[in-house]
């Protein structure tokens, strides 16, 4: 991931938003959400990971996936995202979603 924003949530897991950048392309805004002993596992694989596909920038020139958030409720969160899409220019896109009590 590329441009991390990451905090605990109420309910003790951990939320990541990032921007998604494979091989140079920077077209997915996408959350992770995991617990603290994931995060800390030293062993890599043990832990679960749920991964959300937040938004896709559509333009040729997709520069987004800055972005930054917070939980207003339990499970409940706003955000806060940099994004082309089908604009001339990059602008501040807003979210709301759920995330799934898990």
């Amino acid at each position: 991931c590329h441009r991390p924003s990451v905090s605990r949530l109420s309910n003790g897991k951990i939320l990541l938003t990032y921007r998604h950048q494979e091989s140079g392309v920077k077209r997915i805004t996408g959350g992770a959400v995991f617990s603290e002993k994931t995060a800390t596992d030293r062993s890599r694989g043990d832990g679960h990971v749920s991964l959300y596909e937040i938004d896709y920038d559509n333009s040729p020139s997709a520069d987004g996936g800055y972005t930054a958030w917070v939980e207003y409720e339990e499970g409940r969160i706003v955000m806060a995202n940099y994004i082309t899409d089908d604009a001339e220019k990059p602008y501040i896109r807003g979210y709301y979603f759920n995330l799934e009590q898990n």
